[in-house]
């Protein structure tokens, strides 16, 4: 996995306080912290000799792909757990919160856990229906989780035959 990321040119990017993130080439020990599951080792009988799965049936996160301040904050903040924390009280919080070189450098290294892995979502031929082009540009949005798995769904699917993706939620109340 980590050829891929030197392959398409990713950079991981330290965030900061202030200014812009500091860009560097990734080594082996940011992929490791991904711990990234591999189909074609875990299913590589599947894969390798059968062509793929005949079917998946699934159910899909729906979250999207990027920090969530509100999300990390709250294992440092008992004001944060509040339900109905409007967001100037949330940022006077987080800037009180990050006073804490401790909870400062968490929070750089959970920012820093992103940059790269969404420019491999956008860049990867594995992920090529992720971004759409409009008039031969690249338009940036964020990247929802259900449409990366969809898409590697398809992906892992046997070639040439009828098949069906199902996601359970299609099927079941919430």
């Amino acid at each position: 996995m980590w050829d891929e990321f030197k392959k398409l040119k990713i950079k991981y990017e330290a965030a900061q306080l202030t200014g812009k993130p500091q860009k560097r080439d990734l080594d082996k020990e940011d992929i490791a912290a991904l711990q990234p599951f591999h189909w074609g080792y875990e299913f590589g009988e599947i894969i390798q000799q059968r062509g793929g799965f005949d079917a998946i049936i699934t159910n899909p996160p729906w979250e999207i792909f990027k920090p969530n301040a509100k999300e990390f904050f709250l294992q440092y903040s008992d004001l944060v757990k509040r339900k109905k924390m409007d967001i100037k009280s949330f940022e006077k919080e987080k800037k009180k919160l990050l006073q804490d070189p401790e909870i400062a450098s968490a929070w750089l290294k959970y920012l820093s856990q992103f940059p790269h892995v969404s420019a491999y979502y956008r860049s990867s031929p594995q992920y090529q229906n992720q971004i759409s082009v409009v008039n031969g540009k690249k338009q940036g949005t964020d990247i929802n989780l259900y449409k990366l798995f969809v898409e590697q769904c398809f992906n892992l699917l046997r070639p040439g035959e009828n098949v069906v993706l199902l996601s359970l939620a299609a099927f079941i109340r919430i």
